[in-house]
């Protein structure tokens, strides 16, 4: 049995009207005059001997957190003690790509064991987890990044800088072909 509707099944409902003589739902009120003066920076500080306003509104450099703009306490960091610490950083990041790699030829074989040899083994692979592609492409380019700026004076390490270079270009490779 079907409902009925009776704005389908007849005329349309007359719409209601309110009765003459009712109060309104809103009352707005109308503002006729924009004279109001805005307040400026002059008028918000007093001047300051000597000076303007402008001159006592704070920044960085003089307000309540100048402490922290100034200089760290004690003697500049020795450029060797940085580029130790980039190095470190950068073999830290190195070894999570290749760790990345790792995995991804550990579900490579996992798929020949369970599904066997398709034609599509390496795109269901990297398909399985788009987005740990994605992270590891960022990641190989900041270790590429940091290796490179860790050894830019130093030859030992320019093997590795290249073969991380070369690493975050395989990686970027295949996530671009991949996910874009």
């Amino acid at each position: 049995m079907p409902v009925p509707q009776p704005h389908l099944d007849g005329p349309a409902p007359a719409p209601t009207v309110p009765a003459r003589g009712s109060a309104p739902t809103q009352a707005l009120q109308v503002v006729t005059d924009r004279t109001e003066v805005i307040p400026t920076v002059d008028s918000l500080f007093p001047a300051a001997p000597g000076g303007t306003a402008a001159d006592l509104v704070p920044t960085p450099q003089t307000g309540p957190y100048a402490a922290a703009w100034a200089e760290p306490p004690g003697p500049p960091i020795a450029p060797a003690r940085q580029r130790e610490a980039l190095r470190t950083t950068g073999l830290i990041l190195l070894g999570a790509t290749l760790g990345w790699w790792l995995f991804f030829l550990v579900r490579l074989v996992w798929w020949l064991v369970q599904v066997g040899p398709t034609d599509t083994i390496i795109f269901s692979t990297i398909d399985a987890v788009p987005e740990e592609t994605v992270v590891a492409a960022i990641l190989s380019v900041v270790t590429a990044g940091t290796l490179t700026l860790a050894w830019t004076r130093d030859r030992r390490g320019a093997a590795l800088a290249g073969i991380a270079g070369l690493l975050s270009l395989v990686t970027l490779g295949v996530t671009v072909w991949r996910l874009l």
